[in-house]
């Protein structure tokens, strides 16, 4: 069978299904690689882990219940990061 103009014209329009929709790649989640040791009771273990500013104007890395203390009491661009006690995984912020 004849290879004709519109044959080529409409082979080469043709998308492979994964150009069309590809597969969405899956964003690491971000971990805290820093040191694990609040900055304002020196505790070293915690449930959770907060990256966060103070009521002072500084950021400090505290514990769960120095952040409640010390911190504005928000989360997010500006303000902080939470992080799980055992993985160190960003858990929200």
């Amino acid at each position: 069978m004849p290879i004709t103009i519109g044959d080529t014209i409409f082979s080469s329009l043709k998308f492979k299904e994964e150009q069309l929709h590809p597969a969405k790649k899956e964003k690491p989640i971000p971990k805290w690689y820093g040191e694990t040791q609040c900055n304002m009771c020196k505790a070293t273990k915690s449930r959770f882990w907060y990256d966060a500013k103070t009521k002072h104007g500084y950021w400090a890395f505290m514990c769960e219940g120095c952040f409640f203390w010390h911190s504005l009491g928000r989360l997010g661009t500006g303000y902080g990061q939470k992080y799980d006690g055992e993985s160190l995984e960003k858990v929200e912020g």
